[in-house]
């Protein structure tokens, strides 16, 4: 299938590392002669293409490293070709140096989880978040999982097994129509288009309880096909949404890390994070200088999945390492909050830890709901936390918040600073297609 020029030629400025950059994406046209207009600045593009070619399709993507510019900026970037027609433009953002005052606009991330493509063909998402008032804009967008759904539709998945070129089409074809989405003011690329964005995964950006076998998937009934499921699908994570596991920023007194707990998952329920990145994290709890924020995949308020695990999927506390995390956060100096989807649902939950410091949990999920047999059923957070044993970390009560979300929606955080605390106010965005972006306090507090 031939695009048009605006499915054929790509720009997402990234947040890799900590740092900015512009991914440039070119499917099936040529690359020669192109160049980045960075604010008013030309780019010349490198020959250090990474090429994907799956169905008789080819992307061929880079990333070009974005610095020098002032903090908190929002600069247009273009991509053009020889004869100086633009074919693709977005805004990077560069994150503010110190937090604003109360009575500035906020350091604003916008959040969410869970798109589905095929189920807003409308682009209904885009299109609501295209319309955020402009106090609502986000200087971050945070995606945090599921960002497609390759083992859907589930039908599709279920009658055989598929050689690895065509897992690399099916894949490709997956990535490109969520990534090429788009309309008048509307499609997931113009969630793309608002600011930096920071990607995380979690397991439909492989299939559903990845690593772990799916029912409905016949190729990850073996090694074998988990094997090769998994390079395809990997590849394709790393070449449009991230090469780094974990990475970290700090804006004056908040840190933020976001973290990643399903590529290095292991079959066994070990581990959801390799050992760098848990000593990474680790290291950052500790090292806290101020309150903290972190992206994990699928939330730490929730219990042990037991057998629905086999057939559903595993949850953080399913896994070991669960409560090697639970005993980190609980040596926390400042108080956390955490930011993650997964569970199609919003909710808002809060706990003191022993020591005297709090965590507060923030899910936003889903973007566009992938079936409705699996959505519309909200859930309070356990009374207690954790809901295993840790060693040396006693229980705490638990405070679900009033609200309730089950529709497709995102939030976004505002975070100011008051002295050396951060005051933080959460607002849910449903997703309301043609009409202005309505979205709901629904959380404030300060941080300490």
């Amino acid at each position: 299938m031939s695009g048009s020029e605006s499915d054929r030629h790509l720009l997402v400025a990234q947040l890799i590392g900590g740092a900015t950059s512009v991914w440039v994406g070119v499917v099936d046209a040529p690359v020669a002669g192109l160049r980045l207009d960075v604010g008013g600045v030309g780019v010349a593009l490198p020959d250090a293409w990474e090429s994907f070619t799956g169905g008789g399709r080819t992307l061929r993507s880079q990333r070009v490293p974005v610095t020098g510019r002032p903090s908190r900026s929002s600069i247009l970037i273009q991509l053009i070709d020889v004869t100086g027609q633009v074919l693709a433009t977005t805004t990077l953002t560069t994150m503010p140096g110190t937090l604003p005052s109360p009575v500035e606009r906020p350091f604003t991330i916008l959040f969410g989880s869970c798109f589905a493509g095929a189920r807003d063909t409308p682009g209904d998402a885009g299109a609501t978040f295209a319309r955020l008032p402009p106090d609502a804009r986000p200087d971050l967008t945070i995606l945090c999982g599921d960002q497609v759904y390759l083992d859907t539709p589930l039908l599709h998945w279920l009658t055989r097994t598929h050689p690895p070129e065509e897992l690399a089409a099916e894949f490709l074809a997956n990535y490109l129509a969520t990534w090429t989405q788009s309309g008048p003011l509307s499609g997931f690329r113009r969630i793309h288009q608002l600011a930096s964005v920071a990607f995380t995964s979690d397991d439909h950006d492989y299939w559903n309880n990845a690593p772990s076998i799916a029912p409905h998937v016949i190729d990850t009934w073996t090694e074998h096909g988990r094997t090769a499921w998994l390079d395809a699908a990997h590849r394709l994570y790393r070449q449009f949404e991230s090469t780094t596991p974990f990475q970290s920023i700090r804006v004056g007194p908040l840190s933020l890390f976001i973290a990643d707990t399903r590529t290095a998952r292991t079959g066994d329920r070990l581990s959801f994070m390799d050992a760098v990145q848990f000593d990474a994290l680790r290291a950052w709890v500790h090292g806290l200088p101020g309150p903290g924020a972190l992206v994990l995949g699928q939330p730490i308020f929730t219990g042990e999945a037991g057998l629905k695990g086999y057939i559903a999927d595993w949850g953080l506390p399913d896994y070991h390492q669960y409560r090697d995390l639970v005993a980190v956060l609980a040596s926390t100096p400042h108080d956390i909050v955490v930011l993650t989807g997964d569970v199609h649902f919003g909710r808002v939950a809060s706990c003191s830890l022993p020591g005297g410091r709090r965590i507060v949990e923030l899910i936003a999920s889903p973007l566009a709901l992938v079936d409705g047999l699996v959505g519309g059923n909200w859930k309070a957070a356990p009374a207690m936390y954790p809901t295993v044993p840790v060693p040396a970390v006693p229980q705490v009560a638990v405070t679900t918040e009033s609200y309730q979300e089950t529709r497709n929606h995102a939030m976004t955080v505002g975070f100011t600073g008051v002295g050396a605390s951060v005051r933080l106010t959460a607002t849910s965005w449903p997703i309301q297609p043609c009409q202005p972006a309505v979205g709901t306090v629904v959380h404030t507090t300060e941080l300490h």
